[in-house]
């Protein structure tokens, strides 16, 4: 797929119940804890990617949920608010933390502006398209 995703790996971006006839649209920017393959666990232990740091626990099944419900439409973000928060723009420091609440991420640290642009690209621009 690119620097980042392997072929193999999700696209970051899902759209769920996409031909639904509600005229509102459903976004879940922190649906899911999981990291690309490549970026291993940022060096966290496993148990911190299942705290609120990773990402919005029971968002992703609530917002499904609410979709069938309303027939609307719903985007997800398939990968970790610690990979790319895409709440936050590009030039955001929070946009990668460094820091997550009092956690450390260490996968974060002194990333290279190629490593930023990998992720500007494939996890924030498909979800912003």
């Amino acid at each position: 797929m690119g620097a980042l995703l392997l072929d193999s790996e999700p696209a970051p971006l899902e759209t769920f119940n996409g031909s639904g006839s509600s005229p509102c649209v459903l976004i879940c920017e922190h649906a899911s804890n999981v990291m690309p393959q490549r970026l291993g666990n940022l060096g966290l232990p496993a148990a911190d990617l299942q705290r609120h740091i990773a990402w919005d626990i029971g968002a992703e099944k609530t917002a499904r949920r609410l979709a069938r419900l309303l027939d609307a439409p719903l985007l997800l973000q398939r990968y970790s608010r610690l990979v790319y928060d895409c709440n936050r723009p590009p030039e955001s420091p929070d946009a990668m933390p460094e820091v997550s609440e009092v956690t450390a991420i260490p996968g974060n640290r002194n990333l290279s502006a190629a490593d930023r642009l990998a992720r500007i690209r494939e996890i924030y621009r498909p979800f912003h398209g």
